[in-house]
């Protein structure tokens, strides 16, 4: 987790203004952290919840030295690959990861996956906040809920099923 410091200078350089010019607050203790980023509450000047993904720093540098080494590992082999095979995925996974740093990306694959599934009342997504969104920052607005694990146990057998139904509808449709 990165301290808070840290994480202005990060916001306040991506987004070119003071904080203040862009949220009435963002929480100093992230809600989530992984290893690309972390995730803090944050509230709107509109008064609208938020959350805030902010990539850390140097962490796309971090990335391509691991690749790199990642690479490397597969030498010993390349007499025993099939057809390619590891340059394909070690190519896949550097295409991937370089995709999960890049929050643009993200944030055009969020609009385009809204767009394609708004037919689907039952899906909630939240909204991107595109002027407070770089390729390092990602805002959007926040969704409350309770988590699905506890949501499903109140379920009766045919809700689970329809959700069932529903979310492979939704998956099979966004490979098309």
């Amino acid at each position: 987790v990165l301290a808070w410091p840290r994480i202005q200078e990060v916001l306040s350089a991506e987004l070119c203004r003071p904080l203040a010019e862009c949220y009435l607050r963002v929480s100093e203790i992230p809600i989530a952290a992984a290893s690309l980023s972390q995730v803090h509450a944050a509230e709107l000047l509109d008064g609208r919840e938020a959350v805030v993904k902010v990539q850390y720093p140097d962490i796309a540098q971090v990335v391509r030295e691991d690749l790199q080494s990642l690479g490397g590992l597969g030498m010993p082999f390349q007499g025993f690959q099939k057809r390619g095979r590891l340059d394909e995925y070690s190519k896949l996974i550097d295409d991937t990861l370089h995709e999960e740093l890049d929050y643009k990306a993200e944030l055009a694959s969020l609009k385009r996956f809204s767009s394609d599934h708004f037919q689907f009342p039952w899906l909630s997504l939240p909204q991107p906040i595109e002027t407070l969104c770089t390729s390092k920052v990602l805002t959007l607005t926040r969704l409350r809920g309770s988590s699905f694990a506890n949501v499903c146990k109140a379920w009766s057998e045919e809700h689970k099923q329809t959700l069932g139904k529903n979310l492979l509808i939704l998956f099979l449709d966004s490979l098309l």
